[in-house]
């Protein structure tokens, strides 16, 4: 198999794993859309959509991606997404991201993957202290609860602190609990090539 084909292939893997994850969490995010009279027929639509964004956004097809996310929502990409947040910070438009992690975040009590999102977005921007910030909350809440080790894992690799991001994903494999579907998450780009990670998925049977 060519390197082309195989690189596909694994692709395709990897998307397939997240994207009735995605496709569940925009549904479950209690929108309505205009113009669609069924409301089971205007969830299915939604889902559809949000699954060729994301397919989109992850093979890099940024125009496209947006395009559907647009869909969605009548023209306007929805305040405090995670998934629109990825799309801007992978097109160079950092001061929206953050604007729409902050906002997915914000609140006396916000989620571990808003946090997990928010902190790397940080890190790879440059705001350092902020995202420092945000990883100690991130710790703070997983003494309380459990809070899955690659969240805090990727937090670690957008602040450049490979070393402790490899021994948070060694946790995470280590207690069975990696959520196989953020693996293709493009955040994990330049990790994927170092060997300890890799070895990582090679002995959880994915692609590597």
């Amino acid at each position: 198999m060519q390197a082309s084909h195989r690189n596909e292939s694994q692709l395709r893997i990897r998307t397939s794993r997240i994207r009735d994850v995605f496709g569940r969490g925009r549904e479950s995010a209690g929108g309505r859309y205009r113009g669609e009279e069924n409301p089971r027929r205007r969830a299915t639509l939604r889902r559809i959509r949000c699954q060729r964004g994301v397919e989109a956004l992850l093979t890099r097809r940024y125009d496209e991606a947006e395009s559907e996310f647009r869909k969605q929502t009548a023209g306007r990409l929805i305040t405090g997404d995670y998934i629109v947040a990825s799309l801007y910070l992978q097109t160079g438009r950092t001061p929206e991201a953050l604007a729409e992690l902050r906002a997915g975040a914000a609140g006396p009590k916000p989620g571990a993957l808003e946090l997990m999102y928010l902190g790397h977005a940080l890190g790879v921007s440059g705001a350092r202290a902020e995202g420092e910030s945000v990883l100690e909350q991130m710790l703070m809440l997983a003494r309380k609860r459990h809070v899955p080790p690659e969240y805090i894992a990727i937090v670690f690799e957008g602040l450049g602190r490979r070393e402790r991001a490899l021994q948070w994903f060694e946790r995470a494999y280590a207690e069975r609990s990696m959520n196989a579907w953020i693996l293709p998450d493009l955040r994990l780009d330049k990790i994927r090539t170092d060997p300890q990670f890799k070895d990582i998925l090679r002995r959880m049977g994915l692609p590597h």
